[in-house]
């Protein structure tokens, strides 16, 4: 069983084969003692949210790796068509290159057979590139102002790292392997761009 805090408001309970209706349920009730909404799921990659996150990121970028279209029109289209506040493209700058090349590996390592979680190789090609993102100045887009340490007051970029940590650690647990009874994850996330625009 993993009780997982989303955010502030969500708790996400997963049962694995061996979990008990009952316990399951006491679960639940725990959860909405709290105020929280809870939702339930099966444990599979990501769960729910990001089960169906992740593959929208590497979706985006097969969708640029074809030439269907350009990053700045998939940022755009997202952002008005979906009434997201970052397109998918800007958004893998943003928690980085390099960590959803991590992520989408370890699925599909153990995953194979589900297409979705296969890297791109224009994923594979900007991590060989060390181009990560914002975090190192260059990702799918360029970031000639951003600074790689902050040291004064502050600023946009240590708003960035703030943010952008808070993401890492709601992503990297993802790598987890599903059905492993030691993997016991409670997560507290708050005020990240993220949870805002999901």
């Amino acid at each position: 069983m993993i009780f997982e805090f989303k955010n502030v408001k969500l708790v996400k309970i997963i049962s694995l084969p061996e979990t008990s209706t009952d316990t399951a349920t006491a679960m639940v009730s725990w959860g909405e003692a709290m105020g929280k909404v809870v939702v339930h799921c099966k444990d599979t990659p990501g769960f729910i949210a990001n089960r169906l996150f992740v593959p929208y990121l590497l979706s985006a970028v097969r969708m640029l790796e074809r030439g269907d279209a350009t990053k700045e029109d998939i940022d755009k289209a997202c952002k008005l068509g979906l009434g997201y506040s970052m397109g998918p493209i800007e958004l893998i700058d943003f928690l980085g290159v390099d960590l959803l090349k991590f992520i989408s590996s370890g699925w599909m390592k153990e995953y194979p057979e589900i297409p979705e979680f296969q890297v791109p190789p224009l994923l594979e090609k900007m991590v060989d590139e060390r181009k990560f993102g914002v975090k190192n100045g260059e990702g799918f887009y360029k970031y000639p102002n951003v600074r790689l340490c902050s040291t004064g007051g502050p600023g946009d970029f240590d708003q960035l790292v703030v943010r952008r940590t808070a993401i890492t650690a709601q992503l990297i647990p993802l790598v987890a392997p599903s059905g492993s009874a030691e993997y016991e994850h409670t997560e507290l996330q708050e005020n990240s761009h993220f949870s805002e625009s999901h």
